[in-house]
């Protein structure tokens, strides 16, 4: 499932990307975040700063755990 080197973050955040079918701009609008940023995170050449990692799963309504690959539960139980 994971592509090698790429880090499940990448690969989970595309997912949730595709799911949602939003793009880098929409993402970017709704967190802050730059699209380059953004972009450099799906292909797996850098990681989020914490405050990144939050906005990201502020967007998507998905867990930090879940997104940097710690456990398989997608949602916080609210």
């Amino acid at each position: 499932m994971e592509q090698e080197g790429r880090g499940i973050l990448a690969e989970r955040l595309e997912q949730v990307k595709r799911e949602k079918q939003v793009s880098n701009i929409d993402i970017a609008a709704g967190t802050g975040i730059h699209k380059t940023t953004i972009a450099s995170y799906i292909r797996g050449e850098s990681l989020p700063i914490a405050k990144h990692l939050i906005a990201l799963c502020r967007y998507f309504d998905i867990s930090a755990d879940w997104l940097l690959g710690l456990h398989n539960f997608r949602r916080l139980k609210k």
